[in-house]
C-alpha cells in the first residue's frame, strides 16, 4: 500500500515470522525465525503490485540481535549484492561472542543475485583470551556487538574487539530457468586483528595505554 495515496494493503505470507524488513536495493528482504532455523525471504517491488521471490534458510541460527541496525547491504548492481547479518548458531547465547560458556557470534554472508539467495559462509569470533573489560552498558546485551562492514570491494566483521576480513572465491555460476543459482562462490577468512585492551588503567583495560 502506498502512503501517499488510497488503496488497498497488499498482504504477504512469507511462512516464517518477520523480525526485519531490510531494502535490497530497489527490492526488499524480509528475515526471521521458523522452527529454528533463520530464513530470508525477497520481496520484489515492482511498480503497481509487490511479490514474493527467493528464499533462503540458514539451518539452526538465530539473529545476534534484533534490536539495532546489524544488517548492511553492498549493492554491486540492480540485480547483485551482498548482504551481512549476525547470527547465533545453535547453543550460542545472547550473553557474547565467543565460542564456549560464553557463546559465540558469527557474521553471516549472503549473495543476492536477482532475488536469488546463496549463503557464502560466516566469519567467526575467536576466543582469543581478550580480558573482561569491565563494560557496564551498550556493549552486547543492548545494541549487541557484531557487525558486517563494506569498506570499497573488502568484506570485513566487527566481533566485540576483533575484526576479521574475509574474502569472497568467485565460483562457476550457472543459472537453470528459474531455480536458485548454483555454484562454489566462497567467503573464506583472510585475517583478523584485535584491540582487546592489555592495560588496566583507572580499574579498567584500555587498549590505548
Amino acid at each position: 500500500m502506498r502512503v501517499d495515496r488510497d488503496g488497498s494493503a497488499q498482504a504477504f505470507a512469507p511462512g516464517h515470522d518477520i523480525e526485519r524488513i531490510e531494502a535490497l536495493g530497489r527490492d526488499a528482504v524480509l528475515v526471521g525465525l521458523r522452527d529454528g532455523d533463520l530464513h530470508f525471504s525477497a520481496l520484489r517491488l515492482a511498480r503497481g503490485a509487490a511479490a514474493l521471490a527467493g528464499r533462503h534458510v540458514q539451518p539452526g541460527v538465530a539473529q545476534g540481535e534484533v534490536r539495532s541496525h546489524g544488517f548492511f547491504y553492498r549493492a554491486q548492481d540492480d540485480e547483485l549484492g551482498l548482504l551481512g547479518l549476525p547470527v547465533l548458531g545453535a547453543g550460542r547465547q545472547r550473553r557474547g561472542i565467543y565460542r564456549g560458556g560464553a557463546g559465540a557470534a558469527a557474521v553471516l554472508f549472503v549473495r543476492n543475485r536477482g532475488l536469488r539467495f546463496s549463503a557464502l559462509g560466516e566469519l567467526l569470533a575467536h576466543d582469543g583470551g581478550a580480558r573482561d573489560d569491565g563494560c557496564k552498558a551498550s556493549c552486547v546485551d543492548w545494541y549487541g556487538n557484531a557487525r558486517p562492514i563494506f569498506l570499497g570491494d573488502r568484506v570485513l566483521a566487527l566481533m566485540g574487539y576483533e575484526i576479521v576480513e574475509g574474502t569472497v572465491q568467485p565460483g562457476p555460476w550457472r543459472y537453470d530457468g528459474d531455480a536458485a543459482a548454483r555454484g562454489a562462490e566462497a567467503l573464506v577468512e583472510r585475517r583478523r586483528v584485535s584491540f582487546a585492551p592489555g592495560v588496566m588503567v583507572g580499574g579498567r583495560y584500555s587498549p590505548f595505554n
